[in-house]
């Protein structure tokens, strides 16, 4: 059975952490933070039952940083939106995020390794995503190839990252692999095989990154198939190759497994 799940959600607004992370943001805005708190949770709520549309990027509902996306948001949403978050908000935030440069419009190119039967199948999903299938990598933000290693086997064992970790709680903050952000969540330190010490170079709560290292993304077939199943895209450096993590000094994260 999956153990992905049965933790605490990665951003509890009502809780104390979010709320110390939000003074600034309730600051600048000029608001109390227990109205900002309540109405980020009413978006994340409202998002998390999306299904006309793709949902938005989990950690930008919960980035609290200056001009990020929970400062974006808040800003675009009008009086009336405020009193009713429902899709008409989210659409109103998308475009906000869009205009600020948070989010990117996805273009989407198949190389060489990505047979015509996969291709077909994966530019149904991909316009069903709200993406745009391109011929030219060089226009492309995003490069999908096959990888063996990934596409061509079914493997269910459970890989996560280890985010942060809380001594005085017990917990670790994970990050499940293939799994979309909105996936991540607090489970007990111990059920983490080798956790890491506390990291200070790497920021959980940060927006995620558009290029990778400034380049489009590459990414394996499976990255749009799980973007089907959750109605949300993942984070594309679960999807890049291994050798590309290990050596990416700017994605300093710990993989672990589940301890059983």
């Amino acid at each position: 059975m999956s153990q992905a799940g049965l933790g605490k959600p990665a951003c509890q607004y009502s809780g104390a952490e979010f709320r110390q992370r939000a003074k600034g943001l309730a600051k600048r805005l000029g608001e109390p933070v227990e109205r900002l708190a309540a109405l980020c949770e009413a978006l994340a709520t409202t998002n998390a039952s999306r299904s006309t549309k793709p949902k938005l990027p989990a950690r930008l509902l919960r980035d609290a940083s200056a001009d990020g996306g929970l400062e974006t948001a808040l800003i675009a949403l009008d009086a009336n939106q405020r009193k009713n978050v429902n899709e008409e908000a989210l659409q109103c935030v998308e475009k906000a995020w869009l205009q600020a440069g948070l989010t990117q419009e996805k273009r989407i190119c198949f190389d060489t390794t990505v047979d015509a039967r996969n291709r077909r199948e994966l530019t149904t999903i991909a316009r069903d995503m709200n993406c745009t299938v391109v011929n030219e990598e060089a226009s492309a933000t995003h490069i999908v190839f096959f990888n063996p290693a990934v596409d061509a086997i079914v493997d269910e064992s459970e890989y996560l990252r280890t985010l942060v970790v809380d001594d005085a709680r017990h917990l670790a903050l994970v990050h499940w692999w293939y799994r979309p952000d909105s996936s991540d969540e607090w489970i007990p330190l111990e059920r983490v095989e080798g956790a890491p010490p506390p990291l200070k170079d790497v920021d959980a709560w940060a927006r995620p990154p558009l290029t990778q290292g400034g380049q489009p993304w590459r990414v394996c077939c499976r990255f749009l198939r799980d973007a089907k199943v959750y109605n949300e895209f993942g984070d594309e450096r679960d999807y890049v190759e291994e050798e590309e993590v290990r050596v990416s000094a700017s994605y300093a994260i710990f993989m672990n497994r589940l301890r059983e």
